[in-house]
């Protein structure tokens, strides 16, 4: 019941991302986490947030027709945004999506400004 609840909720952030996807899959994904923030929390303190890496495979990981270079890639993203959801989750969800999407642009850019939080611009904490 709760993997139904998942995926109808799922498909309706697919469809808002789909027609418009300017805001960028991270910060898409992590303000669909937050606008159902009580259900994922409970989720995550009922032990079942693993329920939530099928979404996220489905949204963004390998699929079986891909070259394998895309299907890596593929994994590396949604298995990335899957722990970092799960840490955000664990840490009290303290980032906005925005900031979520500003961390995501920092590895892509270069992983090693994360090492450097004032070259972010962001006061994390």
């Amino acid at each position: 019941m709760i993997s139904q609840y998942l995926a109808k909720i799922t498909q309706e952030w697919g469809k808002q991302f789909e027609q418009d996807p300017s805001v960028g899959l991270v910060e898409s994904l992590f303000a669909h986490f937050a606008s159902h923030k009580d259900t994922f929390i409970l989720i995550y303190q009922s032990g079942l947030w693993h329920l939530n890496l099928k979404m996220i495979t489905d949204a963004c990981g390998a699929k079986p027709e891909q070259c394998n270079r895309d299907a890596y890639l593929g994994a590396f993203v949604a298995y990335g945004l899957y722990g970092w959801a799960n840490e955000w989750f664990q840490r009290g969800m303290p980032e906005t999506p925005s900031e979520m999407a500003a961390l995501a642009k920092m590895v892509k850019q270069s992983p090693e400004s994360l090492h450097n939080t004032e070259e972010t611009g962001t006061n994390w904490k």
